[in-house]
Order: structure tokens, then sequence, then C-alpha cells
């Protein structure tokens, strides 16, 4: 190896921390469900890396009953989806994302409780300013009455 490849091997070394350096994002994001935040939650992740966020609470339901007795099961509830910051070459950044949110409703009754199950599917592929706010399209319409919003803001670290 001669002494000029041996210095750029050198020179690499150690500028390259610094180039991954300024490819590290933070990656913030805010779920509002009828205009009221649930959730906040912040990521740190390189450009191109997904975030994958699962839903952070369970509710116990009733499936069925059999001989008398209700048979019960844990259904998660809450933000669920991945979202994907890419840096473009001009310095913009072009978020990819899948997401949902999955809401109950209790409704009292007499002698029984009823819990309805709500979701809301949201994603966008949407280039944009480092630093602007985000919103994610809704995909679908709940008939339920509730609205979920989702935003996402990047910022370089």
């Amino acid at each position: 190896m001669n002494k000029s490849v041996f210095l750029s091997a050198i020179a690499l070394a150690l500028v390259s921390p610094l180039l991954q350096a300024a490819d590290r994002l933070q990656v913030n994001t805010e779920v509002m469900v009828d205009g009221k935040v649930v959730q906040h939650m912040t990521a740190y992740v390189g450009s191109g890396e997904s975030i994958h966020y699962s839903r952070p609470k369970t509710h116990e339901v009733v499936i069925g009953v059999a001989g008398g007795k209700p048979h019960n099961k844990l259904v998660p509830i809450g933000f669920e989806g991945d979202i994907t910051p890419r840096i473009t070459p001009d310095g913009e950044v072009l978020i990819t994302s899948s997401v949902s949110y999955v809401g109950l409703k209790s409704i009292a009754g007499s002698a029984i409780k009823i819990t309805d199950l709500w979701r809301q599917r949201l994603g966008t592929t949407q280039l944009s300013n480092l630093g602007d706010r985000i919103p994610l399209d809704r995909l679908e319409q709940t008939s339920s009455g509730h609205t979920v919003d989702v935003a996402v803001t990047v910022t370089r670290i």
C-alpha cells in the first residue's frame, strides 16, 4: 500500500464519524385524538432508518361466554406504526409512514359494560423542509366520531 492511499484511508476514518453524525436525526411524533395530545414520542435514527412504534396499552374485552363464564382477551390499543425519515441530497426530508390508532369507547349498560373499539389509519409519503411539522394524511374515515391527527417533525442533530 502506498503512502498516499494509507493517508487517505486514515483521513476517511477520522472524518467518517463526523459525516455520520450529520445524518443523525431527531424525530418527534405527536398523536392527538379529538384535539388533545395523547402521546408525544422522540426517537433518534439515521437517515433511512425506520422507527417502529408499538401500541403502549392493552384493554381487556369479553370475546365470548361459555358455561356462564366470560372469556376475556387483552386487545392492544393506542398508536402503532412505522415512520421512516430520509434526508435528500438537497437537504430536504422525505417522510414515509404507515400508522394506525385504536381507541375504545365504553358504553355502560344496566349490568353489562360494552366496549366498542375503533381504528383510524394514517400515512404519507411527503417531502418537506427539516424542522417543518409534517401532518400525516388520514387514509380512512371512522364512524366513531373521533378524529386522530399525527404530526412528525424531523431535525438534524
